[in-house]
Order: structure tokens, then sequence, then C-alpha cells
């Protein structure tokens, strides 16, 4: 056991899920000793708000994650209206992302006349501003680029002041896009994600977590610039005693939240063995 480490802890929906799975997903990683159920948004696939109000509505402590919402696919003011809604009806559980999205692809094929002339980064450096502006003052007048607003009043504000707010990203653009916002730099929460595979021996959870869709999706983002031969050693990923040894390391350097844990599988039950496993390890309180 490790202790009391981490401080948070989150495990991520892909956004494939059926509400049904969404669920069981939400009351397995709630009993698991997980904080936060990450759910994801991603175009053309599930939508995030409804698979959100399900995870909320399956579970009485964790907190739900609605991340990361593009600004090119949603408005910032219909994500602002949804998040203060969820936030209401869950007694203040809900966190909210705003990122670029993973796919340039993606936007290209939503917006194929806007992708051209847009900047995915300023988009989202506004929706951040304007979001914000939307969940804290009376009336708000924003006049960006991208977006703009004319004296208008969201009401009624989200229960949390402040409700969380992450920027979602791989690029050192994102962190300091988090930074541009006046932000106390002791404020901001750095918040790491990693995929876990659990094994009895390290060969059989690299060779189970380098056969999963993540690496092929992992892949993909090669123009973020990340080492993709870093598979394994950059994720918790090997027997219990290589992941304890992972997990103290972060421990070492401060890392204090590790966001939406990503653990591939391919059923249910499986998913719900490696929580259960990975809980075990890392020593989490059970729910």
């Amino acid at each position: 056991m490790i202790g009391a480490w981490p401080a948070r802890l989150g495990i991520s929906l892909e956004g494939r899920e059926t509400p049904a799975e969404v669920a069981a997903i939400a009351a397995a990683t709630e009993a698991g000793g997980a904080g936060t159920l990450w759910v994801a948004s991603h175009l053309f696939l599930r939508d995030p708000v409804t698979l959100a109000l399900v995870a909320l509505g399956a579970t009485h402590r964790i907190r739900v994650a609605l991340v990361a919402m593009s600004p090119y696919a949603v408005h910032p003011v219909p994500i602002a209206m949804a998040a203060a809604t969820l936030d209401a009806m869950s007694g203040g559980r809900l966190d909210l992302g705003i990122g670029v999205g993973a796919y340039r692809e993606e936007f290209a094929a939503w917006a194929p006349r806007l992708a051209p002339r847009a900047h995915r980064g300023g988009m989202v450096g506004e929706a951040v501003a304007m979001i914000s502006a939307l969940f804290t003052e009376d009336r708000v007048t924003f006049t960006g680029t991208y977006y703009a607003c004319r004296d208008v009043a969201m009401a009624p504000k989200p229960v949390q002041s402040p409700l969380p707010l992450y920027a979602g990203g791989h690029t050192l653009a994102c962190v300091e896009r988090s930074a541009a916002h006046g932000r106390d730099p002791s404020a901001i929460e750095v918040a790491p994600q990693f995929s876990v595979t659990v094994a009895r021996t390290m060969e059989a959870a690299e060779a189970r977590h380098m056969a999963s869709d993540l690496v092929t999706h992992r892949v993909s983002l090669a123009f973020t610039g990340r080492d993709q031969s870093k598979q394994v050693v950059a994720n918790l990923v090997g027997s219990p005693d290589v992941i304890r040894e992972k997990v103290a390391a972060l421990a070492a350097i401060g890392v204090q939240h590790c966001c939406g844990l990503m653990f591939p599988a391919d059923t249910l039950a499986e998913y719900r063995e490696q929580v259960a496993w990975f809980a075990e390890v890392v020593g989490l309180p059970r729910g």
C-alpha cells in the first residue's frame, strides 16, 4: 500500500459506451475508490452531456468531469449552460474541461469551411474567457475573433464558485493558454493523464497494453511531439510491483491528481477487474 496518494484520481470514459454501460462503469469507478469519472467529448460519438447526466445519476460521491468540450463543436454559451445545469442537479459534483480536440482531422471534417482559417487554440482561449465570465458576472459583454455576446445574463450560476475548469492538451501552448488568464500559479493544478494496464508480470502487461486501441490512438497523436516509443514506460503499465514503483515516483515529484486514467478493456467484466486490481495495488480507499 502506498498510503493516501494520489489525493485525487480520475478514470476516463471514451464516449462510445451505451448509457447502461456508463451507469455500470460509473458505479464501478465509485466502488473502486476513484474520485472522478471523466466523460470524454468526441465528435460523431455519443453526446457527452447526456453521458455525464447518466454518470451523475448512477453515483453519489464521485465527481463527474465533462471533458474536453471543444468550442469549435459547441458554442461556449451552451457549454456554460450545460455545465451550470449539471452542477446544480448533482449538488456541485461537476468539473469542466475545455480543449482543442485530439484530432485536427476531426475539426476539418466537422467544419471544412472554418478549419482552414481558424486557430483551435485561439478558439479555446476565447471560450474559456467567455465561459468564466458567464459563470461569475451578472451581465457579460464579450468580443473576440471567434465568439461574441452583448449584455447577456446567464442564470442560475453553477453551485460551485468557482466551478473547476481544466484546459485539456498535450502541448506547451496549452500550458501557456492556462497561464494567460491571470490565474495565481499556486492555484493551477497540473493533472497528468495515463493509461493503466496491470498484469502478473511486466511482460504480460506490456503485451496486453501494446495490443490495445489506446496505442493506436496515441500513434495518431504523434504530431504533439510525444515519443511513441515510451508507450509502456510513460504509463502505469506493469506488474503490481512496477505499478507501485511508478506511483511512488509520481508522488515523489508532487503529483497529487491523475485525471482520466484509461483502462483498456474489451468487456465490462475486464474493466471492473482492472479497476479493482489497480485500486488494491495503489491502496485506494474502497467506496
